[in-house]
């Protein structure tokens, strides 16, 4: 029967300490190997005839290292999980301390962009999501107080942060850009684009009838705003990205930015 008792087994190579005999014992096999190649010169070693790991010994050991990777695999992730959150946490407070002179909310501040015919053409020429790009990197010019930034904290990692408010009720204030936000760019994008299509078609109703290129624009148009509706979900990743590339500086620049 298996040996337990509540006072623990302990190793006699180092402190682990085990409930059950036989973990122990699978334990202390692979911990004395792993000591004596510590502790020991290889010419010990041989002097001793020191004995080969047999092929149990040897898939114990791997066992137990690869117990021991993930273990450290999970603390390693959870530890990057904790230390983003934390940087996050500061960088929010940061910039709702030193940068609060913001005179427009980023959900306002983005729809004061004013739309053309020469988007509605864009659309024609190329899709919504050039339309989209070319609409990101045009606000880069629109303020330099401007109500989002995009700090990078490693070579991999950015964070974008926008000064606006959670709901309609509470105020504005630097928080994380979040998936609703970059959803509401888009579909605002193409309600405009689809402002500009119905516009258009209004002025040259008439002639669209009789005029197979006007005719041949028209399903041009219809099929690319029937397309990109079905995009919406599936935008938001490139549209991130996109806000990444025009608006993410150092996060040293922080400092640059105080009031």
């Amino acid at each position: 029967m298996e040996s337990y008792c509540e006072t623990p087994h302990s190793c006699l190579y180092c402190t682990k300490q085990y409930k059950l005999s036989s973990s122990l014992q699978k334990h202390i096999t692979v911990c004395k190997f792993m000591n004596d190649l510590k502790t020991k010169t290889p010419d010990e070693l041989m002097d001793n005839h020191y004995p080969v790991p047999n092929t149990k010994m040897l898939f114990t050991y791997i066992q137990l290292l690869n117990e021991q990777v993930a273990k450290l695999t999970d603390e390693v992730q959870l530890l990057k999980q904790t230390t983003t959150a934390k940087n996050q946490t500061k960088v929010d407070t940061w910039l709702n301390t030193h940068l609060r002179n913001i005179p427009i909310s980023f959900s306002h501040w983005y729809k004061e962009k004013e739309f053309s015919s020469h988007h509605l053409e864009l659309l024609y020429e190329n899709d919504m999501m050039h339309i989209i790009k070319t609409f990101i990197d045009d606000l880069k010019n629109s303020a330099t107080n401007r109500p989002i930034r995009a700090f990078t904290h490693n070579s991999k990692q950015v964070s974008v942060y926008v000064f606006d408010c959670i709901s309609d009720q509470s105020p504005s204030k630097w928080r994380k850009l979040n998936s609703k936000d970059i959803q509401k760019i888009i579909k605002y994008v193409m309600s405009k684009v689809l402002g500009s299509f119905i516009e258009w078609k209004n002025n040259f109703e008439s002639a669209i009838q009789s005029n197979i290129g006007l005719k041949e624009r028209e399903f041009i148009y219809m099929t690319k705003l029937s397309k990109a509706n079905t995009l919406v979900d599936s935008s938001g990743t490139f549209v991130k990205k996109q806000l990444i590339k025009v608006f993410a500086e150092p996060a040293s620049h922080m400092y640059d930015l105080i009031e």
